[in-house]
């Protein structure tokens, strides 16, 4: 199925992969739990590879601050997703990506619930996670099929395209490991269109995100979990 939405917001694909998995949020008869999550996000930018840390709290509650500290103790401020009170996040720009590591080891999340501080800790280890290859971009009556082959340890990707400011012009959905093929077309496959349709003759960056999560995890819960993500760099003309 695919939805039109006019939306710029670098995450929106994450939150969106995230949201194929169930999750039952603020249901009124649990209590207030926290998971934090941090993970690194590697890059290929101007022909190096380069890093940098995401962070998301998520509570089963809606919550009205939020903030990590590093093992370093640096602390950064979580600003909450206005689609989702639930959920606050601090995701890098691109100025952000730098060619060493963040620092790993235990971050530390404090969230405010209903005038209540809580804390959740997680641990920030680097996999290095494979950059997936594209192997084939073609066109059929405007319809975009990429293939790719997947490196070891991608266990999902998801695939979007930018348009030459910026916008994000279409987010797919959360493809399961054994999918190595995405057909992209007004009318077919299954993502959102972000920021309109793509033009004839204009070019777009591919941007396929390759995505790894922590061991020992339950499906339902592997996108609040995630140990890192590879992003893979292309272009293509629009025909």
């Amino acid at each position: 199925m695919i939805k039109i939405q006019k939306i710029r917001k670098p995450f929106t694909l994450l939150l969106a992969a995230i949201g194929l998995f169930s999750c039952n949020d603020d249901d009124t008869t649990i209590a207030f739990e926290v998971t934090g999550d941090v993970f690194i996000t590697k890059k290929m930018i101007a022909e190096e590879e380069q890093f940098a840390a995401s962070y998301y709290a998520f509570g089963t509650h809606p919550i009205t601050a939020a903030k990590v500290s590093s093992p370093n103790a640096e602390e950064f401020n979580l600003t909450a997703v206005n689609e989702s009170p639930n959920t606050w996040i601090k995701v890098p720009e691109e100025d952000d990506f730098v060619n060493e590591l963040p620092t790993l080891g235990t971050y530390t999340f404090t969230v405010t619930h209903e005038s209540v501080e809580h804390e959740t800790t997680d641990d920030l280890i680097y996999n290095d996670l494979k950059f997936t290859e594209i192997i084939s971009k073609e066109f059929s009556s405007q319809i975009l099929t990429l293939e790719w082959e997947a490196g070891p340890g991608a266990e999902g990707h998801i695939v979007r395209l930018v348009n030459e400011t910026g916008d994000i012009v279409f987010g797919s959905a959360f493809i399961p490991e054994q999918g190595t093929k995405l057909e992209i077309g007004i009318n077919t496959g299954t993502g959102t269109w972000l920021s309109g349709y793509p033009k004839t003759g204009d070019t777009y960056s591919i941007e396929l995100h390759a995505f790894s999560f922590e061991s020992g995890v339950a499906d339902s819960q592997k996108p609040r979990h995630i140990q890192g993500i590879a992003v893979t760099d292309d272009s293509i003309i629009w025909e």
